[in-house]
């Protein structure tokens, strides 16, 4: 509860003063599409008309009833997610809030939802925010949707239509209605169809519809896939197959059945005359997806850190208990979070359409930094936050915080700008040198089973943060040359197609044999034993601190006096590098609880959040000293922002011997946290 350690706060969600030093509109160039649509160029996206700089969006999710608002608040929200410096919107479960379909499982939107889903994407684009979306996004079909499928001919679904897309000729016919009652539709606002729309970035075909994964989350579609599966090996062979034999073959033949489907849907899309590039497959980081990933235009996987379980002994309440994972992920160097970083693939676009952590713990502010620095660092095209919030009266108004729901937390929407200013921005740059990691088919398939089979070697994904990491699948197309060494898994047999280049087995001694030529050094740097990380760049400087580190120096600032999990960052808001600039934003940021919640240690760094707890919101109270090497220069004007960024609380800073120094409140007072301004005239 409140204390003076727990600060209560006051908000109005979304709202940011325009011309403030949170506003990071002006950032964005408008209307999006100005540059053409987004083409492929090189393994990256690009605008037609500038086709030698790559795409980078820094967006957000935007779900269930949000998008479907009346035109004010429609603007606001255009508005406000343009202030924060997203220029990116991902639609997802769009498509079965009350009243937005003329009927359960239809291909149509009723009138209403349709004119508010066309100013919506109006909005966006007069802002210079991009969008994309899933054609199947998970919405609910009604019994007798699907005949073709004995097993679903009288029932009701929602989930399973992923596994039933690739064997079902009624919902394949589903999905090409919905596409082309989606994609031709004129949108009177912008005079265009959305698939003529360079707005409209990519489209993916189905969320997280991975099939393996999928028929481990629906066991009933295995033996529904097994039987289709024997009922071809019989007509092949012309002889009843062994059980055994099924069972080999099965996975493959799944796979097998997920590529024809996506070749499939990307004629009907291209002969329609949709001309986005198209993905699928966005779940997962198994090896085995290297092969049909191979095939999609561009990769798409989703990541999360601390993402909520809910325990088997949970509830079935709106307020159930879930399990989360509180390690600090600096400590462990960000563990499995890095899979999907080495499950891309060399000579194709990357995006990553889901990424998050969860409330509670601590650390969840560190995902945004963290995220944009891998994005940079490894010259992806495209990272969303999902997301900001599924209902318009929780992100209009303050709420409590919900598992990930960053529209509710203050403190979680001022770490977003320190991503877009990273990522958006360009202030990362690509690691110089790349690792790709080297895959068979044969290798794989011999590894895979109805689980996915193996992910990408530890030793392997560690190195994200020093290599430019990736698979290249080994299946006679692909080009070797760029690279003068390749990593493969220590057990694969090696082909002739490696007898040229420098291979490293992934064995635990593999970041030992790669420090004998270290890769050139990067700007961010972790500490695992101090579980502190930090990242330089010419116009920012980041610091992610665990409570247990007091201080951190880099190029230009110092940090001291710290107590509290924080985020410390400055960055430049003139294009100017930072020990030059006339205009910064300085960031605080602590935790943020709800009032009441209830958290229930475990073992292992783990807890279960029994009670997750009411407003008012409450800011860890913390005070630093922010120090800035600024020699020659007078002293700015300090000023700690009110929540909406406009200028509230004027803070005397203190002349030093290397430039000055401020100190920093967590909680300046219940409407001021967080964010400060320097300014010289």
């Amino acid at each position: 509860m409140a204390d003076q350690d727990w600060r209560p706060i006051k908000w109005e969600p979304a709202r940011i003063a325009k011309g403030s030093a949170l506003d990071f509109s002006s950032f964005l160039p408008a209307p999006a599409g100005k540059m053409g649509a987004a083409i492929i160029r090189d393994g990256q996206f690009v605008f037609e008309d500038a086709p030698d700089k790559p795409v980078h969006i820094y967006g957000v999710v935007i779900s269930h009833a949000l998008p479907y608002l009346d035109k004010p608040h429609c603007e606001q929200l255009a508005d406000y997610l343009a202030a924060s410096g997203y220029n990116g919107v991902r639609l997802h479960n769009y498509n079965f809030a009350k009243a937005v379909m003329t009927d359960i499982g239809s291909t149509e939107f009723t009138p209403d939802a349709r004119d508010q889903l066309d100013y919506f994407f109006f909005c966006l684009k007069q802002r210079g925010i991009y969008y994309s979306f899933p054609l199947n996004a998970w919405g609910f079909f009604k019994a007798g949707d699907v005949k073709d499928i004995p097993e679903f001919r009288d029932r009701a679904f929602r989930f399973e239509s992923n596994g039933l897309l690739p064997i079902s000729k009624d919902l394949q016919q589903w999905f090409k209605d919905y596409a082309l009652h989606f994609l031709n539709h004129v949108n009177p606002y912008t005079g265009l169809a959305l698939k003529d729309d360079p707005a409209l970035l990519d489209i993916e075909l189905t969320n997280e519809n991975s099939l393996l994964a999928v028929l481990g989350q629906y066991p009933e579609f295995v033996p529904i896939y097994r039987e289709r599966l024997r009922a071809h090996q019989r007509t092949v062979s012309g002889k009843e197959p062994a059980p055994e034999e099924v069972e080999k073959q099965l996975p493959g033949y799944v796979e097998d059945l997920q590529q024809e489907f996506f070749q499939t849907m990307k004629s009907f899309l291209r002969e329609a005359g949709v001309r986005q590039p198209l993905t699928d497959l966005n779940f997962r980081d198994n090896m085995v997806y290297a092969i049909p990933r191979s095939e999609l235009d561009y990769v798409d996987i989703h990541a999360y850190w601390a993402l909520y379980q809910t325990p088997p002994d949970a509830k079935k309440t709106p307020e159930m208990a879930y399990r989360q994972n509180w390690q600090n992920p600096n400590s462990i160097g960000w563990g499995y979070y890095l899979g999907p970083v080495a499950a891309r693939l060399f000579g194709k676009p990357y995006v990553n359409t889901e990424f998050n952590g969860c409330y509670p713990t601590p650390y969840w502010s560190f995902t945004g930094p963290v995220e944009a620095i891998l994005a940079g660092s490894q010259g992806w095209n495209a990272v969303y936050r999902c997301g900001l919030a599924a209902q318009p009266t929780t992100f209009f108004q303050p709420s409590p915080v919900r598992q990930i729901g960053t529209g509710a937390s203050p403190l979680m929407m001022l770490s977003e700008h320190i991503g877009a200013l990273l990522f958006a921005q360009g202030e990362v740059t690509p690691l110089p040198d790349d690792l790709p990691l080297a895959v068979t088919p044969e290798y794989l398939w011999a590894k895979t089973d109805l689980t996915g089979g193996p992910k990408h070697p530890s030793s392997y994904q560690q190195l994200a943060f020093q290599y430019r990491l990736g698979t290249i699948l080994l299946d006679g197309k692909e080009d070797l040359r760029p690279f003068s060494r390749v990593v493969t898994p220590a057990d694969m047999p090696l082909p002739d197609s490696l007898k040229d280049v420098t291979v490293l087995p992934a064995d635990a001694s593999l970041p030992g044999r790669l420090a004998e030529k270290p890769a050139k050094a990067a700007p961010f740097t972790m500490d695992t034993a101090t579980g502190s990380a930090q990242l330089s760049t010419p116009r920012t400087e980041t610091f992610l601190l665990p409570a247990e580190v007091d201080h951190a120096t880099g190029k230009c600032v110092s940090v001291s006096g710290n107590h509290t999990v924080s985020v410390c960052f400055a960055g430049s808001l003139d294009g100017r590098p930072l020990p030059e600039s006339h205009r910064a934003l300085v960031l605080y940021l602590t935790d943020l609880k709800n009032s009441g919640t209830e958290i229930e240690f475990e073992p292992k760094e783990k807890v279960v959040v029994r009670n997750p707890g009411h407003l008012p919101l409450l800011i860890q109270q913390g005070k630093i000293e922010m120090a800035f090497q600024m020699k020659d220069r007078p002293v700015p004007q300090v000023w700690a922002l009110k929540y909406d960024g406009s200028r509230s609380v004027e803070i005397q800073p203190r002349q030093t011997p290397e430039g000055f120094a401020v100190d920093l409140q967590a909680v300046t007072d219940p409407e001021t946290f967080g964010a400060f301004e320097l300014l010289w005239n």
